[in-house]
């Protein structure tokens, strides 16, 4: 797997050559309106945008899977008025944490959390392809840390619709946080991504030919 943006790398398990030809890529659109590739394409891929940030999340090899990506920034937190706001997308456990939580007492504390939560429920709307018209609540993170720079969880959700899914959430500046969902693996269930950090330059190098991934 790989998680690409303009400042950042996450990879995966594997560094297999997709030997795509770029002529031969054809997308469609999911029912909500997810750009995917065709079928017969064995990469999955998701993307996200920020103020600075681009970035993308693909994956190649793993069967009957989608991904999802987002970076959240705290600039977006409007105060305290957010966890009211949004409330229809927390469970119950997730917005008492996020109201009274004793690790976020400072303004500062409490964006971060809020915004950590909101990254993770934006990358399950991102892999389920349902935007907004996601059912939220379906998955429910119970209490995230603030500062860890990397979370790796995995979340049985038989219960509700059948999936157990990985969510890795890292810290990729003081303001904002990436979030990536992906269904685990048959023959494992905790994976681990690396990061490695990219700019302009080691992007145009890649598509000149160049391996930037050793």
């Amino acid at each position: 797997m790989l998680a690409l943006t303009n400042g950042d790398v996450s990879q995966e398990n594997s560094n297999d050559k997709n030997n795509i030809e770029s002529n031969s890529i054809k997308f469609v659109k999911g029912k909500y309106g997810k750009p995917l590739l065709e079928s017969s394409m064995p990469i999955k891929f998701s993307m996200t945008t920020d103020k600075l940030f681009s970035s993308m999340f693909l994956t190649k090899g793993l069967e009957d899977t989608e991904v999802g990506i987002d970076v959240a920034n705290v600039i977006n937190y409007c105060g305290s008025n957010c966890i009211d706001l949004f409330r229809d997308i927390f469970t119950e456990q997730e917005f008492n944490y996020l109201s009274t939580s004793p690790n976020a007492t400072t303004e500062l504390q409490k964006a971060r959390l809020f915004t950590k939560y909101w990254s993770f429920k934006e990358s399950y709307s991102k892999y389920t392809g349902e935007g907004l018209n996601c059912a939220f609540q379906k998955v429910n993170f119970g209490e995230l840390t603030i500062e860890d720079d990397t979370t790796i969880k995995t979340y049985d959700l038989h219960d509700d619709i059948g999936l157990v899914l990985n969510f890795y959430s890292k810290w990729i500046d003081s303001n904002r946080v990436l979030t990536v969902c992906y269904k685990c693996s048959n023959d494992h269930k905790d994976n681990y991504i690396v990061h490695k950090r990219i700019d302009l330059r080691d992007v145009l190098n890649y598509l000149n030919g160049a391996d930037i991934f050793d």
